[in-house]
């Protein structure tokens, strides 16, 4: 595959940087909820929170990043399901972290980022919004899952029964 056929090292260091803390943060967002209230909770939800709040800072740098090299990109043109895809997982990294604020926010909650930096208050405390934010937190939460199994499926149907280059693509080692 040629050098210009592969995405930028920036991006693939971002999207790479991405995926431990989206797969960590969903595993976390799981087991807190069933946790008893009590520091250890409030520790998990803050580091949650923190988290979620690096990934929404990831993902607008990705944004930022792709826009700006976009004229300089070579990529062949992805399918219709596959921008569609991609468009969708951009739109649950950016939902899902302003949806918890705008959640935190509405049970009357700041958003403090490792303890050292807080977000600004977004909305007043309103039980109806938080409810309203509660659940569309989920739904993205599930709908990223459904999209990630989609995104590697993809990838293991185009290495494995395709035998294309998509992997090569984004595969974070050069």
């Amino acid at each position: 595959m040629s050098v210009s056929q592969r995405y930028d090292r920036v991006s693939r260091i971002l999207h790479w940087l991405t995926v431990p803390l989206v797969l960590v943060l969903l595993v976390i967002g799981w087991l807190m909820v069933d946790m008893p209230l009590g520091l250890k909770r409030f520790d998990t939800v803050n580091l949650h929170k923190s988290l979620g709040v690096l990934v929404l800072l990831l993902t607008l740098m990705r944004l930022l990043h792709h826009w700006v090299i976009r004229p300089a990109a070579q990529l062949p043109e992805n399918p219709l399901a596959a921008r569609l895809a991609h468009r969708l997982l951009y739109l649950c990294l950016l939902g899902l972290p302003l949806s918890g604020w705008l959640m935190s926010n509405a049970a009357g909650f700041g958003v403090t980022v490792y303890g050292t930096a807080t977000l600004p208050v977004l909305l007043a405390e309103n039980p109806f919004l938080r409810e309203v934010f509660s659940a569309l937190h989920q739904w993205l939460g599930w709908g990223l899952c459904a999209l990630l199994a989609g995104h590697i499926g993809a990838v293991i149907w185009h290495r494995c029964w395709l035998k294309d280059d998509v992997w090569q693509r984004m595969r974070p080692y050069d």
